[in-house]
């Protein structure tokens, strides 16, 4: 076989493998452009919802208007992926932000969609808010209800009675039950609002799935794996959780978007 002969098999075998690698170069160029975008798209977003939000504070409970914040969010969500004058981008956008959970001192709210039928009998979700669910653990006929600080509340399951306080201070009255030093009694605080917010979250998710397929959304929606220092930053401050998942980086199947998103939030100024 000549030479020349040779060198165009070769080119023909050798060619389809660079073709494909560049098609694989360019697609993880633009996955990157991609979540790079996103990331910024969420994060200002959620700075937006949470700026001064907090409308009371009397040092142990401080709160904020939920809806207001959630609406925040989805303006500013929308504005930056260009979509606000564009009803259906925004309902298909809504889909891929299963749950979003609000952290308050002393316990948090989830914020979900539901599906219901309308007055034409279509099938279509509507946003929802859970009641507050509290940062709780039961040690033997007490509950022990944790804040984001040291500061706690114990029920007597058996007298019904309230004793609240900073964790040191309530340990000189209940030795044997807060039997824990001050490094212990921090793990196990952030065990328990860590643990309460996992199990709300993949419960809402597993939800979201069974909504998400009625609207031809086949991602399977999950709890993405977070880091423990990560999982931390939640339970020192009041903020927000957003799980924005599923979303398309852009036409085709080169990838689908994954984030669980944390914000702090900012007390509002007086007038």
């Amino acid at each position: 076989m000549k030479l020349s002969n040779m060198g165009i098999i070769f080119v023909v075998i050798i060619l389809p493998f660079f073709v494909l690698d560049d098609i694989r170069t360019r697609d993880l160029t633009a996955i990157s452009t991609k979540q790079t975008e996103y990331n910024l798209a969420i994060d200002n977003a959620i700075e937006a919802a949470l700026f001064e939000c907090i409308e009371s504070d009397d040092g142990k409970n401080a709160a904020f208007n939920k809806r207001e914040v959630v609406e925040r969010f989805f303006s500013c969500l929308y504005c930056n992926f260009g979509i606000m004058e564009n009803a259906a981008a925004k309902r298909y956008c809504n889909l891929y932000v299963p749950v979003i959970c609000l952290v308050e001192e002393n316990g948090c709210y989830f914020r979900y969609y539901k599906l219901k039928q309308n007055e034409n009998g279509d099938k279509v979700y509507e946003a929802e808010f859970s009641d507050k669910i509290l940062f709780e653990s039961t040690i033997e006929h007490f509950i022990v209800y944790f804040t984001l600080t040291d500061y706690l509340y114990v029920k007597d399951c058996t007298t019904k009675e309230y004793i609240e306080g900073k964790y040191l201070d309530l340990q000189k009255e209940m030795p044997t039950l807060l039997k824990w030093n001050q490094d212990e009694f921090e793990e196990l605080r952030k065990g328990v609002i860590i643990q309460t917010l996992v199990e709300n979250i993949t419960f809402f998710i597993n939800q979201h799935n069974k909504i998400a397929k009625q609207f031809h959304i086949h991602y399977e929606f999950h709890l993405p794996v977070i880091e423990k220092e990560d999982w931390y930053r939640t339970v020192n401050s009041i903020g927000m959780l957003v799980l924005f998942q599923g979303y398309p980086y852009g036409a085709g199947d080169i990838g689908k978007y994954n984030r669980m998103a944390f914000g702090g939030a900012r007390l509002k100024k007086e007038p």
